[in-house]
């Protein structure tokens, strides 16, 4: 990712080539490195270093569009300006309003020195260490350890992380992060782990190995159980993947059409009072972006509180339209995006997963979801299967594996069946709680 002084040199000598009235200019990329191993043995060690200019102009007439490119010198800025340009006057006029004044410049740095430097033959040794672990164990190991600079994430998908325009504006953020992803299996059993950070210091791989060979271990043999509703208790991934389904349903726009799952309840109750939801980029534990892709300031907004929706999001233009104010989570545009909250954070509450497992009778505990499914939108339907350690409960106590389920749920419902939460930590992009929930659906079991 450039620096500061670097992208402020980028944002000046592209503007200097428009003749728009109106000009923005966003700057992304980084670095992402990436080090995946599978059958106990690494099998790709990658590093992508890319940056990302991408101009908009607002012609005379509203007319706006956008063009991006890689290239950094004076010819290939001014040949993206011209791309913009050429693609507005082909384009209808827009709704966009003027881009924002100047003002106060915002910079945000969350830049870990030891992460940053942390390289190839860093990540070789640590995950050496990992498959060394689960062949004494005599098990298979399959995963992936990355380290991210900046805007830069998998596959190559650029974000923007800083922002200028024509109007004086500017606005730069910048970080670093790392995640490790590690998949233990047996004959018939598996077990799972994972963890994220800012800094490489914040994944204890020793540790979340243990946990995931545990896992393993313990769901041996695993034996089928009847579908139907079940009390559950959903370790922090697992919930993690039925919040996710939540978080569009927040965007103005789609709320004032009609077209979400959340249009004519807010103020009203959506789930149980034990649910609580913020969009917090200034959360430590969960550090983000604290702008939106017009530049606009994010502001933290508590969107469900006690089961009642109090907040939706929005962008400049659905602001205007509705007599509102923008929040900070508006798209860059020109976009179809109706944009949504970013740096969700679910309440939680002072039980350990231990804690709920004593407390249950009757159970099933689950590690994770995947292969998860919107089926019906209004009512936030959603489908998937357990994975990686599914465990039946019984007085108190895991009593052994149990073969994997297939959910047909509602997420609202699910929400609405909160016994127990505990303290949130990182998981899956969010920070959030394990979970114990009363009659939760399990429509079929799997073959495996």
């Amino acid at each position: 990712m450039p620096s500061v002084e670097q992208s402020k040199d980028i944002i000046q000598r592209t503007l200097k080539f428009s003749s728009a009235p109106e000009t923005e200019v966003h700057v992304g990329g980084g670095r992402f490195s990436l080090t995946r191993f599978a059958n106990n043995e690494i099998h790709q060690n990658v590093e992508e270093r890319n940056l990302e200019i991408s101009v908009r102009v607002v012609l005379e007439d509203k007319r706006t569009a956008r063009a991006t490119t890689n290239r950094q010198d004076d010819a290939g800025l001014k040949k993206v300006v011209e791309q913009a340009i050429a693609a507005a006057k082909i384009s209808k006029p827009s709704k966009a309003l003027p881009m924002l004044e100047g003002g106060k410049e915002q910079i945000s740095r969350h830049v870990d020195e030891k992460t940053e430097a942390f390289g190839a033959m860093d990540r070789a040794k640590a995950v050496v260490d990992i498959i060394a672990a689960c062949k004494k164990a005599g098990l298979t190991a399959a995963g992936q350890l990355t380290t991210k600079r900046g805007s830069i994430g998998n596959y190559g998908d650029m974000g923007t992380y800083a922002i200028g325009n024509s109007k004086g504006l500017f606005r730069f953020h910048d970080e670093t992060s790392t995640d490790f992803s590690l998949t233990v299996m047996d004959e018939n059993s598996s077990g799972w782990s994972s963890s994220f950070g800012s800094r490489i210091s914040d994944l204890d791989l020793a540790a979340l190995t243990e946990r995931a060979i545990e896992k393993c271990k313990a769901s041996r043999n695993p034996e089928p159980v009847k579908p139907g509703g079940w009390t559950v208790i959903l370790e922090p991934a697992a919930v993690a993947s039925l919040v996710w389904f939540l978080s569009g349903g927040f965007a103005g726009r789609s709320y004032h059409s009609g077209n979400s799952w959340s249009s004519g309840f807010l103020g009203k109750s959506v789930t149980g009072p034990k649910f609580e939801l913020l969009s917090d980029p200034y959360d430590p534990r969960n550090i983000g972006r604290p702008f939106d892709g017009e530049g606009l300031k994010t502001q933290r907004l508590s969107l469900i509180e006690k089961g009642i929706l109090k907040s939706l999001t929005y962008s400049r233009l659905t602001a205007s339209k509705q007599g509102t104010k923008a929040t900070g989570h508006g798209p860059r545009l020109p976009s179809s995006w109706a944009g949504g909250p970013s740096s969700l954070i679910v309440g939680g509450g002072k039980k350990s997963v231990e804690e709920m497992i004593k407390s249950t009778e009757r159970g099933i505990l689950v590690t994770r979801f995947w292969y998860n499914r919107l089926v019906e939108p209004r009512r936030v339907v959603v489908t998937g299967m357990t994975r990686d350690g599914t465990f039946l409960v019984e007085k108190g106590k895991v009593t052994k594996g149990i073969r994997n389920l297939r959910y047909n749920q509602s997420v609202l419902e699910a929400f609405k069946n909160i016994v127990e939460l505990s303290a949130p930590i990182r998981s899956e992009g969010m920070i959030v709680p394990a979970m114990k929930l009363n009659n939760f659906n399990f429509s079929s079991v799997t073959k495996f």
